[in-house]
């Protein structure tokens, strides 16, 4: 794991923590402290790219799981009013910004790494039965000396 990404981790494991209350710690920020590191794992693969990926793929899900522990927190009304939606509504919005940084990023890597072009080098796995015309003939990869001819 590059320095870069120890550090996004850190950070991200710094923005958990911060973001309890005396409500969550004991109950969703426990369980997401246990799975922490099981989702920045999973990520893994989106850090080789970009250590950033990693960060937002992560954060996406960690937003997911704080979600799944306020969705039935409602707003009510009854002398008190009390707004437990808000944290839902906060989460949303958290989440769709996250979405757009890594949209961003994204389309940014696509567009720094260019088109994917190159000649094929996988063939078929097995030669042709007999009567058969055989799979790794080139006119079946475009070749232009093999048009519309018997391929064999």
């Amino acid at each position: 794991m590059s320095a870069t990404s120890i550090g996004l981790k850190a950070i991200l494991l710094a923005e958990v923590r911060a973001a309890g209350d005396t409500r969550t710690r004991q109950s969703t920020d426990a369980i997401l402290a246990e799975v922490f590191d099981t989702i920045w794992d999973t990520y893994s693969d989106a850090g080789l790219r970009n250590p950033q990926l990693q960060y937002l793929y992560a954060k996406r899900q960690v937003i997911e799981f704080w979600k799944s522990g306020t969705w039935r927190d409602v707003d009510f009304d009854d002398d008190v009013s009390e707004s437990l939606g808000q944290m839902s509504r906060n989460l949303d919005l958290m989440d769709k910004a996250a979405a757009q940084k890594l949209d961003d990023l994204e389309r940014a890597l696509n567009l720094v790494g260019g088109p994917r072009v190159g000649v094929m080098t996988t063939t078929a796995t097995h030669a042709a039965l007999t009567g058969q015309n055989d799979p790794n003939h080139p006119g079946y990869r475009g070749d232009p000396r093999y048009r519309g001819g018997r391929t064999r």
